[in-house]
């Protein structure tokens, strides 16, 4: 009779890994093949322990979470979400009108009445005239005509027909 298969072969098997020589020795031999069974028994009860064991801690330290409570909640942090952003568009809303900074007339201004405003716009506007137009001032107040517009120099004269 052949020698009985290693540890190491017994594994292989286990784990499916095994050539035909150890899958055809253990068909043969009894002692193998209780030893193989006695160790895949032990492998299994070890791997349902652990399963139970983390099935245990889930059920001990995280409540069932009704389905219900859950779509509830989910409904509700929406809720809180669109309302801290409408809150957020309002206190920005109320800062830009609050804290308008267009130029708002002088008080002054406000009281003068409409012949007095007239008086200011008419003093604005006879005030002194800008450089460029100096030279048509002094025309005007000679009494002289200004020049006409003189012609674009790339254009010739029409001639009249005869």
């Amino acid at each position: 009779m052949r020698e009985h298969l290693s540890e190491e072969q017994l594994k292989d098997w286990i784990l499916g890994q095994a050539g035909s020589a150890a899958t055809q020795h253990l068909e043969a031999c009894a002692t193998c093949r209780r030893e193989a069974e006695e160790l895949k028994q032990a492998l299994d009860g070890f791997h349902d322990s652990i399963h139970g064991m983390a099935e245990n801690y889930r059920l001990r330290w995280q409540p069932p979470v009704e389905p219900e409570r859950a779509v509830w909640s989910q409904l509700m942090a929406q809720r809180w979400a669109y309302a801290v952003a409408l809150a957020a568009i309002l206190v920005v809303s109320v800062a830009l009108l609050r804290f308008d900074h267009r130029p708002r007339p002088h008080p002054a201004a406000q009281a003068l009445s409409e012949s007095e405003v007239l008086m200011q716009i008419q003093a604005d506007v006879s005030e002194d005239v800008p450089s460029a137009l100096e030279p048509g001032e002094l025309l005007l107040a000679a009494g002289e005509q200004p020049p006409p517009p003189a012609k674009p120099a790339g254009k010739a004269p029409k001639s009249s027909p005869r």
